[in-house]
């Protein structure tokens, strides 16, 4: 039964925190028949062949070499296409490298019969180091009135970082970061709750989506905002989004946006700048479906 599922991590840089994620997918019960799909998003050095290296042996983890980072959600894509067309799996659950499952029986909760019906799904998402839970990370999707503000948050504190020496805009960057209008959620949410926006770091998609839907995630993104396009999209087309606490992941967040850029003024700059993309691009998929 278990052969259905496949688990696509999306690999940058991190070869640590790939083989930690990889390895505890792999410790799960059921796994014999799970097939791992790691996706090397372009990383430069080198640890995308020394994932294959390290996994050429095992046949059911298959290693995919991008030529260039494509960024999240083209690098995702990847793998998800891969899980559908190549291995024909029944449920894709695309994960950060930086996830961790400690949930020993996750394919069988998975996979068990009397389960709401979902398109996609998403799990308790806990982040040990600020002690926080990811999902639902928003009831609702952004508004275009929404977008256009944080956009010029967004413009506002990058004119900030840019125009002023870092120690002084690091004095007020959790004062900063209080006029953005996305937060996580704090507290675990105990109830399975329908059609919210989740989570990115770990999704679970479902049959019918992947039956129908060629990609996971709208191309049109380098880095963030994957989850708000995907909310949208879901809605404007019937998919069920549930969040289901009795699933559990564990997300030592940041690993490889931290190894990508050491210069942490360039590194908020460059963040900053995909959101804005990111955004921007969004704003333009309201306009031209008339999603809002």
């Amino acid at each position: 039964m278990s052969d259905r599922v496949c688990f696509v991590v999306l690999h940058y840089l991190d070869f640590d925190s790939t083989v930690n994620c990889v390895e505890s997918i792999r410790s799960l019960q059921s796994f014999d028949d799970v097939q791992v799909v790691i996706v090397d998003n372009g990383s430069s050095n080198g640890t995308g062949k020394k994932l294959i290296l390290k996994y050429q042996n095992i046949s059911q983890i298959h290693v995919i070499l991008n030529d260039e980072n494509l960024g999240f959600a083209r690098g995702n894509n990847i793998g998800y296409v891969f899980a559908k067309k190549k291995l024909c799996a029944e449920y894709i659950c695309l994960s950060n490298n930086d996830i961790l499952i400690h949930q020993k029986g996750f394919i069988d909760l998975l996979l068990y019969k009397e389960r709401p019906r979902f398109d996609v799904l998403g799990p308790d998402i806990y982040i040990p180091s600020s002690e926080k839970h990811q999902n639902p990370q928003r009831l609702k999707g952004y508004s275009s009135q929404e977008l256009e503000s944080d956009i010029a948050k967004w413009k506002l504190i990058r004119a900030i970082y840019r125009g002023f020496p870092f120690r002084i805009v690091d004095l007020f960057y959790n004062r900063l970061l209080k006029i953005l209008h996305t937060k996580p959620s704090i507290h675990k949410v105990d109830s399975v709750m329908r059609n919210i926006q989740l989570n990115g770091a770990f999704l679970i998609y479902g049959p019918h989506f992947i039956h129908n839907e060629d990609f996971a995630f709208d191309p049109r993104t380098f880095l963030y905002l994957e989850e708000d396009f995907l909310y949208h999209r879901c809605m404007r087309k019937g998919y069920v989004l549930l969040y289901d606490p009795c699933l559990k992941v564990i997300h030592n967040e940041h690993a490889s946006t931290v190894m990508a850029s050491k210069d942490v003024v360039a590194r908020k700059i460059s963040n900053l700048s995909y959101h804005i993309e990111s955004a921007n691009s969004l704003l333009k998929a309201f306009k031209e479906s008339s999603m809002n």
